[in-house]
């Protein structure tokens, strides 16, 4: 079973969720109050949450689909 984190009634992309905010619909609330084991977690978190979610992956060895942004720094 997989589970959409940080996702809202509004634009989860699967059927079980865990919203930001209390919402009937969503599994559970707040990605960061549970551990990351046993499923496969799709995460579209907002930017200034990404250290913090990878943080967590590396942590709990999580498996993740993640979409996030390819930042490069220019050479100097």
């Amino acid at each position: 079973m997989s589970v959409d984190l940080f996702a809202s009634n509004l634009n989860a992309k699967l059927c079980s969720y865990v919203s930001r905010y209390p919402d009937y619909n969503a599994g559970a609330v707040v990605a960061f109050s549970f551990p990351w084991v046993n499923k496969l977690y799709y995460i579209f978190a907002h930017f200034n949450l990404i250290g913090r979610v990878l943080q967590k992956i590396e942590k709990e060895k999580a498996e993740v689909i993640i979409i996030a942004p390819f930042w490069t720094t220019p050479a100097t």
